[in-house]
């Protein structure tokens, strides 16, 4: 029951991952126009090394809007498979609050690879333009700087986290020591 519990807890966290993939791509025409072309095509992503007793993973298809849309059940065809190195997930949130791509293999479709890559080199996230729809731009501005000192100690907190040894690595695996500030 926990197993089950712990995968269902996943498969939610990768669907918003999902919603908010989409989002970003929306916001991109260049983006979009290139996952058009790729329509149809499915991708297997899947975090590698996930530290929590296995790994999560979900099938996307993309759609002939350019967006991406979850494959229920086991996809027969996988036309690029997209792992992303999960052993430890704070760094791995931390990186990304840093605007640091992760790491990802690709393997398969070497057209999709290539505009997979694409996508991970040039698309962000801009929180600030989402806010100003909302709340208009000077507001989301001042949000935006508050927000920003937030985010960098958050980063710092999980930084020093990820690096202290106080989270579990997965079997086999130890913590890196960093020498000590001169």
């Amino acid at each position: 029951m926990i197993e089950d519990l712990k995968r269902s807890a996943a498969q939610a966290v990768l669907s918003r991952l999902l919603l908010l993939a989409n989002h970003i791509v929306r916001a991109e025409p260049q983006a979009v126009e290139r996952l058009r072309l790729q329509a149809g095509k499915r991708l297997g992503v899947q975090l590698v090394d996930f530290p929590f007793g296995f790994p999560p993973s979900i099938t996307v298809e993309i759609t002939p809007a350019g967006l991406f849309d979850a494959v229920a059940g086991e996809a027969q065809v996988i036309d690029l498979s997209v792992s992303i190195r999960a052993d430890r997930p704070l760094r791995l949130l931390a990186d990304s609050l840093n605007g640091s791509a992760p790491r990802v293999d690709l393997a398969g479709d070497a057209s999709l690879a290539s505009d997979v890559n694409w996508l991970a080199e040039n698309l962000r996230w801009d929180v600030e333009d989402d806010l100003a729809r909302l709340i208009g731009a000077g507001a989301a501005s001042q949000v935006a700087i508050v927000a920003s000192g937030f985010a960098s100690g958050l980063r710092s907190a999980i930084t020093a986290l990820a690096s202290s040894g106080l989270v579990p690595q997965p079997p086999g695996r130890r913590a890196r020591a960093e020498s000590p500030p001169r």
